[in-house]
Order: C-alpha cells, then sequence, then structure tokens
C-alpha cells in the first residue's frame, strides 16, 4: 500500500480557459498509520500527452503536516504562457515522508492532464443596427433583471470574509473559521493551523518552515507549541523542539513527554530526534537486550544521568562482650557490628542479619530490615543481646545488598570459635 492517496477532485481532463489558466484540487491522505511530515512537489508526465513545463505550475503548498489518516488539500495553478501551442499537457504530484525510509515512504498521483484550446480571437465589427436591436434588447433584458436581482438579491454581510449561506438564510464563517473582533472589526479569523486564501475565499490547512510549528493567523504567523522552542537541527532545517530536550513533542497530544527508548538507560535528545546513550556511558547488550552501560567499577545514577563510582558495603568490625549469668548452661553476649561504606558513592538500602552457628548447623539470631544507606566513608554501628548455649560455635553475620548500587564483595563476617 502506498503511503499516501492522491486524488483529483475534478475528474478526466481539465480544460484551461482563454488565457491558458486552470485551478486543479487534490486531496491527499495519510496511510502511514501515525503522523508524519511530507514535502511535495511537481513532475512533468508523458504518458499519452505532452509532458506539461513546471514553470507553468505552481503549488500552494511545498510541505504538509498529516496526522493518521489525515487528509489535506493540495491546489495547483496552471497557467500557459502565450505561444503555447494547442494540445493535451499532463503532470504528475509527488508526496514524499521525511522518514528514514524515504525510498519506500512516498507515493505519485495518476498522470493530471489539462487540455489547451487556444486562446479565441476578438468578433470582428458588427453593422450598426444590428448594435442598435441588440442595445435595445439590452435595455429590456437590463429592466427585467434589475426587477429579479431586486426580489432575489443576496443580503450584504456586514462581517469580514463572511458569505451569505442560502440554505441556513444568514451569514456565516468559512469552514475552519470563527468570527471575532480584530483592531475593532468584526472578522472571520482562520482557526489555528490555517490561513486565508482570498482567491478561494476558504481557510486552507498552513505549512510552516518549522516542524511542528503552526500557523496562528491571530498572531500573525508560524508559531511554536507550548514548551517548545524552534531550533536548527544539525543537518539543517528548523524544527519546534520541546524546551526539556529529554522529552519528544507528540503532536496529537500536544505535548512533551518521554519518548520511551528501547535502550537503557538511554536519553531521548529532541535536537537529534533519537534516543542517545548518556555521556560517559557506552551501548552493550545484557541478557539480549541493549544497555547504556557505564565502566567497570561504575554504575548509572538515573537521578544524575552520569555514572558513578559504585558503593562498597563491608562488615568491619564484629565485637563479642560476655558476662556470666546466673544460668549454668549459657553465657550472655552483647554484639556490636560495624558497617562501612568503602565505595565512591552513596549505598543503597541493605538488609543484616547474624546467625549462630551449633554443631555444623545455623539458626537465625537477630535481623535488621532496609537499614539506611551509608554515604562514601561512612559508618554504622548495629547491636544486639543473645544468649548462645553450650554448644555455641560460631556467630556468622552477613549483609545482603538492595539494588544494583550496593556491592556484595565483602559483606561477611565470622566470629573466632570458641
Amino acid at each position: 500500500m502506498s503511503a499516501f492517496d492522491i486524488s483529483t477532485k475534478t475528474r478526466g481532463e481539465i480544460a484551461l480557459d482563454n488565457d491558458g489558466k486552470a485551478r486543479v484540487e487534490l486531496l491527499v491522505t495519510n496511510r502511514m498509520g501515525r503522523t508524519v511530515h511530507a514535502h511535495v512537489r511537481l513532475e512533468p508526465s508523458s504518458d499519452n500527452a505532452q509532458a506539461a513545463d513546471t514553470a507553468w505550475l505552481r503549488l500552494d503548498h511545498s510541505d504538509l503536516e498529516f496526522d493518521a489518516d489525515e487528509t489535506s488539500t493540495l491546489r495547483v495553478d496552471v497557467d500557459l504562457p502565450d505561444d503555447t501551442a494547442v494540445g493535451l499537457y499532463a503532470f504528475r504530484v509527488f508526496v514524499g515522508a521525511d522518514t528514514d525510509n524515504p525510498d519506500s515512504d512516498f507515493a505519485r498521483s495518476e498522470p493530471i492532464a489539462v487540455r489547451y484550446a487556444g486562446k479565441k480571437e476578438s468578433p470582428g465589427k458588427v453593422p450598426w443596427m444590428w448594435l442598435a436591436l441588440a442595445g435595445g434588447l439590452l435595455v429590456i433584458a437590463a429592466g427585467g433583471g434589475l426587477l429579479y436581482w431586486w426580489l432575489t438579491r443576496t443580503p450584504e454581510c456586514t462581517v469580514e470574509r463572511s458569505h451569505y449561506d442560502d440554505d441556513k438564510g444568514e451569514c456565516v464563517c468559512p469552514d475552519n473559521a470563527s468570527e471575532t473582533t480584530v483592531d475593532g472589526v468584526q472578522r472571520c479569523v482562520c482557526d489555528t493551523g490555517y490561513e486565508y486564501d482570498a482567491t478561494s475565499e476558504t481557510c486552507s490547512k498552513a505549512s510552516c518552515p518549522a516542524k511542528f510549528a503552526v500557523f496562528d493567523e491571530s498572531k500573525g504567523g508560524c508559531e511554536c507549541p507550548d514548551g517548545t522552542r524552534k531550533a536548527t537541527l544539525p543537518g539543517g532545517g528548523e524544527k519546534c523542539v520541546c524546551d526539556d530536550v529529554t522529552k519528544s513533542y507528540d503532536p496529537r497530544s500536544k505535548t512533551c513527554r518521554p519518548p520511551g527508548c528501547k535502550r537503557t538507560h538511554a536519553v531521548w535528545n529532541d535536537l537529534a530526534g533519537a534516543c542517545e546513550c548518556p555521556p560517559g556511558t557506552h551501548e552493550k547488550t545484557v541478557n539480549n537486550r541493549p544497555v547504556c552501560a557505564c565502566p567497570d567499577g561504575a554504575n548509572y545514577d538515573p537521578n544524575t544521568k552520569r555514572c558513578v563510582a559504585i558503593a562498597d558495603l563491608a562488615i568491619v568490625d564484629v565485637r563479642l562482650t560476655g558476662r556470666a549469668t546466673p544460668l549454668p548452661i549459657s553465657t550472655k553476649y552483647r554484639v556490636d557490628i560495624r558497617v562501612m561504606n568503602r565505595g565512591g558513592s552513596i549505598s543503597g538500602k541493605y538488609h543484616l542479619a547474624a546467625r549462630q552457628k551449633i554443631d555444623g548447623t545455623s539458626k537465625l539470631v537477630q535481623t535488621w530490615e532496609n537499614l539506611p544507606p551509608l554515604q562514601p566513608g561512612a559508618s554504622a554501628v548495629h547491636n544486639f543481646t543473645f544468649t548462645a548455649p553450650l554448644q555455641f560455635r560460631e556467630l556468622y553475620v552477613y549483609i545482603k545488598p538492595l539494588g544494583e548500587d550496593a556491592d556484595s564483595g565483602n559483606n561477611e563476617f565470622t566470629t573466632p570459635r570458641r
């Protein structure tokens, strides 16, 4: 299926007037299923006719903005020079989408044929009696015509650009326009995205040099949507980009929003129109997924969007302080555990647990859940008291890091055997 459907409003050959002029209107429909910017040009065609010189043709728009399945109207003005030979001339309309696949995302219209019959010669002199007779008939016709006009005259519209609608019996604005006051004068002003064509007295869809810009007649030109600004693209041309270049402008919702990059940690660059890995990272594949990865020894911080040194949580000291109790079969201990972040960035939250080993088996005696993060170089002491049976041999303390910013290298500690 073609990227666009192109059809003319008039079927068959188009006849030029005595001066070799005509206007051809075409309907162009976007069939790509998404919003797209397209460019338009005219091409001569020699299919069953002489190829029309593109210098005789003029487009009202060379660029079009489409929503999915949207239809726009194109107008081509034909103006043949006086010395053009009588005959049939043809041309085509080419519409191409600005995508990564320009060789496939385009369409050409069927040949559009215009027939030129030549200029009509002025009539020769007419005898005076015929002129007199004609004059009398004209007087009679004028009188009847004046009476008919008086009875059927169209009321004059007071709002600029409005016209009288016979079906509604009132003056109305053209389609895609509304009545407003401009400098104290009532006028039909075209809706945003449309401009007034004085020749056809209609509001037609306007195109702007900058992509996503919208024509606003009340402001007198093309304007970028709210939250965007006009920028020059690296490859040339202009585009309305989001003030936050990590977001993409969505013309359907008319908002800037994150586009959803496929690569993990990738960031949208609205100027480049693509997702890019942040500075300091490189693309690699992890578990069959593309990832913007940091160098060894660093992790990606999504808040600052940069690589930071990895946190290194470690148990650096465990002290057991015992004291005798009245119970002859056990000893009570106070245990102090010091945990330190020896890495270069703040750690994530972590769990801490202690188990006692008795005759080859272990038993959980204490846990700490969701302990707060530690800054680089900072430490925290956690303590508890437990009663060890006579068979007690060792106390095993370990850290369970949470999240990718914690290191599980040096995270366990075993007391000496007793």
